[in-house]
């Protein structure tokens, strides 16, 4: 079904149900595609209302690299947060933009995008580069798809790189035990025995706020995160935000740590800038992500452990829950995982074992 108007242009119904508007003027076609009849109407009007004073810019001569400009300038810049705008604009301009960049926006075909892929694997990244490059062109090309720019999203249409999972780090139960120990009777030891006990992520630990923590019911809320730049943030999805149990002695432990934190307090008096942390500087204030690191590095050197990262206590807390027999589904939930395939995907390693203390149970039930 097409209508035309003053022989200038036509709205048209696509096969997949959409509407395509097109609008010639002085010599130059302008396009979209919309949901419904009634907004192609208004697409219409404001083509024709504008295009003779320059404010639309003819979308098949939009090359990517002026559409991930104004996507990063107009829509991630103000949508993410400073991190992620820097990782996109970065992967954009090392990764994406040298290759196709001058490509038009409408003639991207999923072929360009494969290509990019493997010429980056070609020049030596990594495969996770590359997988994310890859996403970060999936996400502008989906912006483009609903700013009616182009029908369809081609990155979609093109593999990204599989990335090899790296093994699991984590510790045993006794190793565990030995860490705890040599955080005794530090300003570390609370943070150790809740990272171990929740499994919550090294900003979510930091994020913390004693209005978090019911040390009578012995439960922490997970509400908020401290990122890398210091600043408090809300969490990404609503998955992540959360109540998890604790035990006693991390209850007494934390008793402890806010004891010792409200004698600081009163010491330094003015000097002491509070914010409410569980975890903070002895002056009150957001710790850094690499001071702990470092201060964990520490404590890992004492006990004679192996040197393994930071976010290892998540994998322990993780680990050691399944091979207690704690059900996946609640594992899940006190992660703050979206699905509980994501925490069987990545515990994995701890599965067989588990399948062999389920086969001698039902022998022992059985025989």
């Amino acid at each position: 079904m097409v209508k035309k108007a003053n022989g200038e242009g036509s709205i048209s119904q696509l096969p997949s149900g959409r509407w395509r508007v097109r609008v010639m003027v002085g010599g130059t076609r302008y396009s979209a595609n919309t949901s419904t009849r009634k907004e192609a109407q208004q697409k219409y009007r404001e083509f024709l209302g504008h295009t003779d004073r320059g404010l639309v810019p003819p979308t098949q001569k939009v090359t990517l690299h002026q559409h991930i400009e104004r996507w990063l300038t107009d829509e991630v810049l103000h949508t993410r947060k400073p991190r992620t705008f820097e990782s996109y604009r970065d992967s954009s301009r090392l990764y994406i933009l040298p290759l196709l960049g001058p490509v038009k926006l409408a003639q991207l075909q999923p072929a360009h995008v494969q290509r990019l892929c493997s010429t980056l694997l070609e020049e030596g990244l990594s495969p996770k580069t590359v997988r994310i490059a890859h996403g970060v062109l999936h996400c502008a090309l989906a912006q483009a798809v609903s700013w009616d720019l182009v029908p369809r999203n081609v990155a979609s249409l093109a593999k990204a790189p599989r990335v090899k999972r790296k093994e699991i780090e984590a510790l045993d139960e006794v190793q565990a035990r030995q860490l705890m120990a040599s955080s005794k009777e530090t300003r570390w030891e609370a943070l150790i025995a809740v990272a171990l006990v929740t499994g919550l992520r090294q900003g979510e630990l930091l994020g913390l706020k004693w209005s978090d923590i019911d040390l009578d019911r012995g439960v922490v809320q997970v509400q908020r995160q401290l990122g890398r730049d210091g600043t408090l943030a809300d969490l990404k999805n609503d998955h992540q935000r959360r109540s998890i149990d604790v035990p006693p002695h991390t209850v007494t432990a934390l008793r402890d740590h806010k004891r010792r934190q409200t004698e600081e307090r009163l010491l330094l008096g003015p000097e002491y800038t509070y914010q409410e942390l569980v975890f903070c500087t002895h002056r009150g204030r957001p710790l850094g992500h690499r001071n702990v690191s470092r201060a964990y590095k520490g404590l890992l050197k004492r006990a004679s452990l192996p040197n393994v990262s930071f976010h290892a206590l998540r994998h322990t807390n993780a680990t050691l829950l399944l091979l207690a027999g704690v059900h996946p589904k609640l594992v899940q939930e006190r992660l703050g995982h979206s699905n509980i395939s994501m925490t069987l995907d990545i515990y994995s390693h701890v599965l067989p074992r588990l399948g062999r203390e389920a086969a001698d149970k039902l022998e022992a039930l059985l025989a």
